[in-house]
């Protein structure tokens, strides 16, 4: 299979769907468009969640709270709602 190919797919489904009338076209987009749209929106979801993670404020709170809590073992461990900073 070489590009050739894909591209001659990609137009001869283009040239079905500018064929057909507008109440045909919408709805086979829809069913295309929205769950190929909510999984790249996904993805991109992951990425920034993986790469901004570790730069945030609470994530580096609950991180220390949690490395100094398995060092003395006396110490609480701040759960994710807490938003306030901790007591020293």
């Amino acid at each position: 299979m070489s590009w050739k190919d894909v591209l001659d797919g990609v137009d001869a489904v283009e040239s079905w769907i500018a064929g057909q009338s507008y109440w045909v076209q919408v709805p086979v987009l829809l069913v295309v468009l929205v769950p190929l749209v909510w999984l790249v929106a996904g993805g991109i979801d992951r990425i920034v969640e993986r790469l901004v993670w570790p730069r945030t404020r609470r994530e580096m709170r609950l991180a220390a709270a949690a490395a100094i809590a398995r060092h003395d073992g006396s110490g609480p461990v701040l759960s994710v709602t807490d938003t306030a900073e901790p007591t020293r």
